[in-house]
């Protein structure tokens, strides 16, 4: 559910609340607050939850959570004083507040009807000045609830403001799965059915629930766009000790569920729970302001929403832009399901082909040369040469990409494999892009990148992309013209490679949905992570180049999905232009679709794969590590004059820095895994 803060839970001693706090206890919260007026109760529960003893809450599933610390606090919630001191207090305690729920509640049936209801249980369960609060509009505003002596509204209303103030204080908290930054605060009330619907024998509760719901919606226009979000929880007839203990109410709700509940049952507190948790957490916490509700890993059933939602609300373009084809013809052009068939992707080198290449790292060794220098002159390859000028006419002008296969790594250094890697790409394509402006806090053209998990080592409010992760990458493009991968070694488990013809993708675009190859190919506003220029910039991700008298035409899509959305310590930056509902849609067709015509390879130890970064997508599986077998490649960003595509007007600049005076005795090949300066995120780490 994601809600890695700290929760401050009233009525926590039974029932609701009780549930609430094992369930921010499984879901890895950081601190629990619980807070009741039964302090031996209060113990007792943070003694279950410690020791796992789940007392009949149904969980869905097990789990520890041994970094959670655990305060009880004892407190009368319709003591303001006291309500304001304690949360004061747990603010201490933790340094900050991040969830509030509101649990606490009592309820009274009235004999007889609301004429014959006790003024004291009326006061208590409501508050002695409701028909002052409710006939004098002016007494609205919050600041005068105060005088409401009662537990579910008073109670509700003095916890609300002492944590409010609290939270409009401190630094949004930022989600444990895509970084982003969520809220400064969440407060869950609880209202009841009986707050929507008038029961029987329950005036006093009715009305008190009823004001709840005002009083939740009156907040939360307040300190919405201060960064508070406030909502409200209406359960309905639920196993609680103030249903279960008080024969009348048990009564009467049995008798309601008989006739009103389809499902002929009463929920359990932990179904309750589960509600609460989404709304604190991440998963219900929209992104920036005006941006669609969109993460980094894409969700099938929001997409196919959003799919339905504008179709039925909207008038789509049926027409392409203008000069644009309805179908591109070319052997870029081809399905994953059945390319196996028509293509040998794989080229495996044989034994003759291997002597040579140790040739060639011999020849590079005895000039004592750093490693920039490593070029077809003086990596040479006079055999193998011809056949990997073939491969590079086949990722430029054939299927868009090719496997490698055999190259000797495992019987060799780290520092020869690297040799040996950029010796034989510089005969597919010689010239080497940037990757990184710097290295070790100094100027550098960082040429060579990891790519393997970093997330056991370092904090991941530091870690900006899921290269460094071992979470599914989603299908996109890198910068440059070539992308070539090579394989130190496998994952123990998943970490499936996987390319998709952006082609492909295109002619079933415009046969289907050529609103959305518009929409493509208008600006976007791409943010910026590498910190230097401009914060983002505005560029189409579709680029359509006709036919001219020294190139056939060219459709190249770039894009990578981060820049768009953010990726756990490198969140979409809220002064940036949010994306529409449109460029949502298309972001998630551009990866259901590539995944649709994608086609798996069997990456192995000593591969390399060359893909056209022009017109091939690319992703990757989740996986799993151990200590002994851990995925690691290293990348380069290639490009090949001879075969080089036209650069689209709208791509030139970045494909300047990538490529723009490269010099051999300022490039770096670094030797051990690093996180580039793009990907390295900005967030605090979480205290």
């Amino acid at each position: 559910m994601d809600v890695p803060g700290f929760a401050l839970i009233t009525g926590a001693a039974s029932g609701i609340g009780r549930a609430c706090a094992r369930g921010f206890f499984d879901e890895g919260c950081a601190g629990l607050a619980l807070l009741d007026v039964n302090l031996e109760a209060l113990q007792s529960v943070k003694a279950e939850i410690e020791s796992g003893d789940e007392k009949g809450h149904h969980r869905r599933r097990d789990s520890g959570n041994a970094r959670c610390r655990i305060e009880v606090f004892q407190v009368n919630v319709m003591n303001e004083e006291e309500v304001t001191s304690t949360v004061n207090a747990v603010a201490e305690t933790f340094g900050r507040i991040d969830y509030v729920v509101n649990a606490a509640g009592v309820a009274v049936k009235h004999a007889g009807g609301v004429a014959f209801a006790e003024t004291a249980d009326w006061q208590r369960i409501l508050g002695e000045s409701l028909q002052l609060f409710c006939s004098v509009p002016i007494l609205w505003p919050l600041t005068l609830l105060f005088f409401f002596p009662d537990v579910n509204l008073n109670g509700t209303f003095f916890v609300l403001r002492a944590a409010a103030k609290i939270m409009l204080k401190q630094e949004p908290i930022r989600s444990t799965i895509d970084g982003r930054e969520l809220q400064k605060g969440s407060i869950i009330n609880f209202s009841s059915i009986q707050g929507v619907v008038g029961i029987t024998l329950s005036a006093s509760y009715t009305a008190s629930k009823h004001a709840i719901i005002g009083l939740t919606r009156s907040a939360s226009e307040d300190y919405a766009n201060q960064g508070l979000r406030i909502n409200a929880i209406c359960p309905g007839y639920t196993e609680t000790p103030l249903t279960t203990k008080n024969p009348e109410v048990l009564k009467a709700m049995q008798e309601r569920i008989g006739t009103a509940v389809p499902m002929q049952r009463m929920g359990n507190p932990s179904e309750i729970a589960d509600g609460v948790l989404y709304l604190a957490g991440g998963r219900s916490s929209p992104g920036p302001a005006g941006q669609p509700d969109i993460d980094y890993a894409p969700d099938l059933d929001k997409y196919l929403a959003r799919v339905s939602h504008r179709k039925a609300t909207e008038q789509l373009s049926k027409d392409l832009p203008e000069g644009f084809p309805n179908e591109l013809v070319s052997d870029l052009v081809w399905d994953g399901r059945d390319i196996a068939q028509e293509y040998n992707f794989v080229y495996e080198l044989n034994e003759a082909e291997l002597e040579e290449i140790e040739a060639g790292l011999k020849h590079f060794k005895s000039l004592h040369k750093p490693l920039g220098f490593i070029d077809q002159e003086t990596f040479p390859l006079p055999q193998l040469h011809h056949n990997l000028r073939e491969i590079s006419n086949e990722i430029h002008n054939g299927r868009g990409f090719k496997v490698l296969r055999g190259l000797p790594f495992a019987k060799h250094t780290r520092e020869e494999s690297v040799i040996i890697y950029a010796g034989v790409s510089s005969h597919v394509a010689p010239i080497r892009g940037r990757q990184d402006h710097q290295f070790e806090g100094k100027p550098a053209d960082v040429v060579l990148n990891h790519i393997k998990d970093m997330s056991a080592i370092v904090d991941a409010s530091k870690i900006g992309a899921p290269a460094y992760t071992t979470d599914k990458q989603v299908f996109h493009t890198d910068a440059g013209d070539v992308i070539a991968l090579a394989c130190l070694e496998t994952a123990a488990s998943g970490g499936e490679s996987k390319l998709s013809s952006s082609w492909t993708v295109y002619n079933e675009l415009a046969r289907t949905r050529p609103d959305l190859i518009r929409t493509l190919a208008e600006p976007w506003a791409a943010e910026n992570f590498s910190g230097q220029g401009q914060q983002y910039s505005l560029r189409p991700l579709l680029h359509y180049i006709p036919q001219s008298a020294s190139s056939p035409e060219r459709m190249i899509i770039q894009y990578a999905r981060r820049t768009f959305t953010g990726y756990w310590g490198l969140p979409r930056s809220e002064n940036i232009p949010p994306i529409t509902e449109a460029q949502a849609e298309a972001l998630d067709t551009l990866h259901f679709l590539a995944e649709k015509h994608a086609v798996t390879l069997d990456f192995q130890k000593g591969d390399v794969q060359y893909a056209n970064n022009l017109n091939i997508f690319h992703a990757r599986d989740a996986f799993k590590d151990t200590p002994d077998q851990q995925r690691h490649l290293i990348r380069l960003w290639l490009r090949d004059p001879e075969n080089a595509w036209p650069t689209p007007a709208a791509l030139q600049g970045r494909w300047d820095h990538v490529y723009g005076n490269v010099k051999p005795e300022n490039s770096v090949f670094p030797l051990e895994p690093r996180i580039r300066s793009s990907s390295a995120g900005k967030t605090k780490p979480l205290q």
